[in-house]
């Protein structure tokens, strides 16, 4: 029988393979790992990414870790911190949720990345794409139409302002008629506490980055059109002149509405208010003058600085500015200069005209004076009786030449140092021109030479009276 030899590998020794078996369980440990925090550092079910830019807590069933910066993918029911700085939350369908740390009294931004994400505390800036995005908050539902952009905060109560596009909202069974335009902000205090209408949104002294972000444009605007209208205020402040008036002269563009008039603007308001109120009524799209004018001014009574209320109107930057500077720099001339050479109407300021003068020593007079006293011997006053004939004796000299005045100009000058030594010695004393011989003839000959000389007849008139 033959021998069979049969080849054994080689024994791996002892401690290499415990130090195998010791990775694999290591490796078990991470896959298990991986699956309990459901895609916070692997692909999560929901989709969802945190792009961090700071540091957050990120919690999955029970579980918290402390991420720093990076992109992290989050598994639906994660909910995500902010303790420092700021992140992003990516959603499906391409919206976002960025949350921050806190900035004063607010709270740090939370966020429950669901299908139905939960802003838990603090404030979210959402933006959303092509489709629309369901959010609660404190109780309150917000529906954020599709091409939007708003900021969202919940602490006892929720609140929504938006930036574009429109929100709708709805609490305890309540809704929001028309939601929360552009431009406009909305506060739930409580569960059904819904407002009946949006405000405009406020714009703190300091304002939120989000704002500034979205608005800056809008916030610059407004601090340049205060300015103006304060600058245009002043140069035409007076009881003599009418609003209307002034705004039909600053802006030619009026002339074509008749809406703008003294009872129209008559309100209260400042010369300024309506200047801007105009103008951007000018420029605004859409409606009548008169519709996009009652507009502009009622978004602003209800609190909205001026550069809302030109952004809520489609006004830009460039052409409101223009406008106003054109009728700013006229207010000086029209106010300064108007009476004299402005080759502006004075009437077309439609300003009623200033009281006559009186003098304040002066009694007024009696209403119902006594009738005439007949025994009264004093006569009755006789009118002056009027003429139409010119008043030939003294006209003519002044149509005649000139000549007979104007001669002894380009003769030498002897003949008019003699009446100076006469008026001098008629004036001072009688005096020879030569220390002795005959005095001098008296001042009033000169005179009596220069009339006859200017008026003939005049002359002989003024001399013989």
């Amino acid at each position: 029988m033959n021998d069979v030899t049969i080849d054994r590998p080689e024994e791996t020794p002892l401690p290499t393979r415990i130090a195998a078996l010791a990775a694999s369980v290591v490796t078990l440990v991470g896959v298990v790992a991986l699956a309990t925090y459901g895609g916070i550092f692997g692909s999560g079910a929901g989709g969802a990414r945190l792009e961090l830019a700071g540091r957050a807590v990120v919690e999955v069933e029970g579980e918290r870790r402390m991420l720093d910066g990076g992109t992290h993918d989050l598994a639906e029911g994660a909910t995500v911190e902010l303790v420092d700085g700021s992140g992003v939350v990516r959603l499906p369908g391409g919206s976002s949720v960025e949350l921050r740390s806190s900035r004063g009294v607010a709270d740090d931004s939370h966020l429950l990345v669901d299908a139905v994400p939960v802003l838990l505390a603090g404030d979210a800036l959402v933006e959303t794409g092509d489709r629309a995005l369901r959010l609660e908050a404190a109780g309150t539902t917000f529906g954020v139409d599709a091409d939007s952009a708003a900021r969202l905060a919940a602490s006892t109560g929720a609140s929504v302002a938006t930036y574009r596009g429109g929100v709708a909202v709805a609490s305890g069974g309540r809704t929001l008629a028309g939601g929360v335009p552009a431009l406009r902000q909305a506060a739930v205090p409580g569960t059904g506490l819904v407002p009946r209408r949006p405000d405009p949104i406020a714009i703190a002294p300091e304002p939120d980055p989000w704002d500034r972000r979205h608005l800056g444009d809008a916030i610059e605007l407004s601090v340049q059109l205060d300015r103006r209208s304060a600058g245009f205020t002043a140069s035409v402040r007076g009881d003599s002149v009418s609003t209307a008036g002034v705004l039909r002269v600053a802006l030619t563009e009026l002339a074509a509405e008749p809406a703008v008039n003294r009872g129209a603007l008559d309100d209260g308001r400042s010369p300024g208010e309506h200047l801007i109120g105009v103008g951007i009524a000018l420029l605004a799209d859409g409606g009548t003058f008169e519709e996009r004018w009652q507009a502009a001014l009622g978004f602003r009574d209800d609190g909205a600085d001026w550069g809302i209320v030109a952004l809520d109107g489609g006004v830009t930057r460039g052409p409101l500015l223009d406008l106003l500077d054109r009728a700013v720099d006229r207010s000086p001339i029209l106010f300064a200069s108007l009476p004299v050479g402005t080759g502006v109407d004075p009437t077309a300021l439609d300003a009623p005209p200033p009281p006559a003068p009186t003098d304040p020593d002066r009694p007024p007079p009696d209403e119902n004076p006594p009738p005439p006293d007949p025994d009264d011997p004093s006569p009755s006053p006789t009118p002056l009786p009027r003429t139409t004939e010119p008043l030939e004796p003294i006209t003519d000299p002044v149509l005649e030449p000139l000549e007979p005045i104007t001669d002894p100009v380009l003769e030498p000058l002897e003949p008019i140092t003699d009446p100076v030594d006469d008026l001098l010695g008629g004036i001072l004393e009688p005096v020879s021109s030569s220390g002795g011989g005959e005095p001098l003839a008296p001042a009033t000959d000169p005179v009596e030479e220069v009339v006859d000389v200017a008026g003939g007849t005049a002359g002989g008139e003024l001399g013989g009276s």
